[in-house]
């Protein structure tokens, strides 16, 4: 997907800023050539110094993000994996909500923003963080920007636990891509999470 990408706009006020992120989600399955996957969203996973999150709240303000307050908080569940716990605020506390970026606290930009191209997520953490992605992401050309995308290994590995009912089909796709790199680079297999992730023995 090089030509035609709605969130083009967008990765291009990153680069212009020089915003050092991972992309992560359902567009890096799509990247990664995954077929019918529409992304109805862009995931970024942002290093977390506050030089980056500088740059990454001007970018955010060139492109006319707005963002919203969350319903809830992701915490760790007896498993040790991420899950989602909902507090939605009230209609007085939603209306005086006003989003207070800290460059100095990376958690002040974990939260979904709207931008007119599209919703932007923000996930320093949920995905992995940038420092635990970056040395295996990927390059990717779109248009005339070098991106980098999450690894198949990575991608599968936060897909796995917990399973959601919508991303069986997505693992399997991406499975069957992980088998054909494997067997084209027979020197060079990625890493399979369920074999080399603690987690999964």
């Amino acid at each position: 997907m090089t030509d035609h990408n709605p969130f083009y706009p967008v990765l291009r006020a990153l680069a212009q800023h020089r915003v050092r992120y991972v992309v992560a989600g359902s567009m890096a399955a799509r990247l990664h050539g995954v077929p019918d996957v529409h992304p109805g969203d862009l995931d970024i996973v942002p290093a977390r110094d506050s030089a980056n999150l500088r740059r990454l709240r001007l970018a955010l303000t060139a492109l006319g993000a707005t963002a919203e307050p969350a319903s809830g908080a992701w915490e760790r569940d007896d498993r040790g994996e991420w899950a989602w716990k909902t507090a939605e605020l009230t209609s007085a506390e939603r209306a005086a909500w006003q989003w207070q970026p800290n460059v100095d606290d990376w958690q002040t930009f974990d939260r979904g923003f709207t931008t007119p191209y599209g919703q932007l997520d923000v996930v320093p953490q949920i995905a992995g963080t940038y420092e635990e992605l970056v040395g295996r992401a990927e390059p990717q050309l779109v248009r005339d920007l070098s991106i980098l995308i999450v690894s198949l290994a990575d991608l599968l590995a936060r897909l796995t636990v917990p399973r959601r009912a919508k991303d069986v089909e997505r693992v399997r796709q991406l499975r069957l891509l992980q088998a054909r790199r494997a067997t084209a680079r027979p020197n060079e297999a990625p890493a399979d999470p369920q074999t080399d992730d603690p987690r999964f023995r």
